[in-house]
C-alpha cells in the first residue's frame, strides 16, 4: 500500500516546520541539504519514512509479543534479530524489486533525465531504513 501510493518524487520541503517534520519520522542528515534555504527537496520519496515508521512498529510489536513469552533477553534477541531480518530481506526486498519492474513508476528507463540516478538513491534511503532501526 506505501508503494502503491507514493509518487516517487522528492519530498518537497517548504518551511523549517515541515523539514523538522520529516525528520522527526526517519533519521536523515545531510550537512548540505541543512544548509540549503527552503523550500529544499529531499532526496527520498514519502515511501521511505513510511516504511521506516512500520518497521519500527513492526519490531515494537514483537518486542511486546515476545516478552509475553517469558523467554530469555537473549532468546529475545534472537527472535526478533530474525523476524526483522526476514521482513527486511524477504517482504521488503521482493516488494521493491516488483515496484522497480512497474513500467508506470519509470524506475527501469534510463536516460539523462530519467530516473536511473532517483533509484540509486531511492535505495540508498531504504538501506538506511534497515539499518536505522
Amino acid at each position: 500500500e506505501i508503494f502503491e501510493s507514493d509518487n516517487y518524487s522528492p519530498i518537497p520541503v517548504e518551511t523549517e516546520e515541515e523539514y523538522k517534520l520529516v525528520i522527526s519520522r526517519f533519521p536523515f542528515h545531510d550537512p548540505e541539504i541543512e544548509k540549503q534555504d527552503f523550500p529544499k527537496k529531499l532526496p527520498m520519496s514519502q515511501s521511505v519514512p513510511q516504511i521506516y515508521t512500520q518497521v519500527k512498529e513492526f519490531i515494537y510489536a514483537s518486542l511486546k509479543f515476545s516478552e509475553s513469552l517469558h523467554r530469555s533477553s537473549t532468546e529475545i534477541d534472537d527472535m526478533l534479530r530474525k523476524s526483522t531480518n526476514l521482513l527486511l530481506t524477504r517482504t521488503l526486498s521482493s516488494c521493491l524489486q516488483n515496484l522497480i519492474k512497474k513500467p508506470h513508476i519509470g524506475l527501469t528507463e534510463v536516460g539523462p533525465d530519467h530516473n536511473l540516478l532517483w533509484r540509486s538513491i531511492y535505495s540508498s534511503h531504504v538501506k538506511t531504513v534497515c539499518f536505522s532501526v
